[in-house]
């Protein structure tokens, strides 16, 4: 983390005592002394390793060695893996599965067309009907609980071993 810090007229402010201290997602604070690399402007560095909010506060040692003022207190947000940021969508493995499903891709030049064979019911390939959306609403709401419940038991296991041990 790189911070200038400026007296209001805009000249520098060198030769600052600065810490910073960390809080992670999960509570635990670690502390780190800033050193100034240029006119004003100071460095240290943290892991961010967790995902989720950081609170990171920057103190200044006051008069002849007394007590760290807070100058500055800054959240930020350590974010999700890359493969949850990227967006684009595989198109070799959907023509791959709409060949092997019997499907097709719609052509995006031409949706409307598309669009209206995919919604025309056909009468030769219908036997019975009936609803599976809430069938498959319950397992996907099912999927979803069981998948916050897996990542978020280890966590409340740990945290329960550490406030039972002290």
């Amino acid at each position: 983390m790189i911070v200038d810090f400026l007296f209001s007229e805009g000249r520098w402010m060198n030769h600052l005592k600065l810490k910073a201290n960390l809080i992670d997602p999960e509570q635990a604070a670690a502390e780190r002394p800033f050193q100034q690399i240029g006119p004003g402007r100071y460095e240290t560095r943290f892991a961010a390793s967790k995902r989720g909010i950081y609170l990171l506060t920057i103190r200044q040692e006051g008069e002849e060695g007394g007590d760290f003022l807070a100058a500055a207190t800054v959240p930020f947000i350590a974010p999700y893996p890359r493969e949850y940021r990227e967006l684009k969508p595989n198109t070799a493995l959907l023509g791959r599965l709409a060949e092997e499903s019997g499907g097709e891709i719609l052509d995006p030049d031409n949706l409307h067309d598309g669009l209206r064979r995919l919604l025309a019911p056909d009468p030769g390939k219908t036997r019975s009907v009936r609803e599976s959306w809430w069938s498959l609403s319950a397992l996907g709401l099912f999927l979803f609980l069981t998948d916050l419940a897996v990542r978020r038991v280890p966590s409340l296991l740990a945290s329960a071993k550490a406030g039972t041990a002290v």
